[in-house]
């Protein structure tokens, strides 16, 4: 996924999870990770050492964060209404 500033490269895909690799677009440096972090139960950004960061970027690394975060929930979703349907568990939806 590229952006105005930065590269999102999914670097290894797990059963539920993914890593993401924070590329420069410009240069293809390696900046830092997006990746699941358990204890707070969402995606988060681990920047690189010696990196900096503006505005633009932090705002673009945001926007990747909440679709992320967002598609995790759907696909939450999606699981929760299978495992109901598959136990006879249908609840009318409002």
């Amino acid at each position: 996924m590229k952006r105005q500033y930065l590269i999102f490269r999914e670097a290894r895909k797990g059963p539920k999870t993914s890593v993401f690799a924070v590329l420069s677009g410009s240069h293809g440096d390696l900046l830092g990770k997006i990746a699941w972090h358990g204890p707070w139960r969402q995606y988060v950004f681990t920047p690189g050492s010696e990196t900096i960061w503006s505005q633009g970027c932090l705002q673009e690394v945001e926007g990747i964060l909440a679709q992320l975060a967002l598609a995790r929930r759907e696909e939450a979703k999606a699981r929760r209404e299978a495992r109901r349907e598959k136990t006879g568990h249908i609840q009318a939806s409002s």
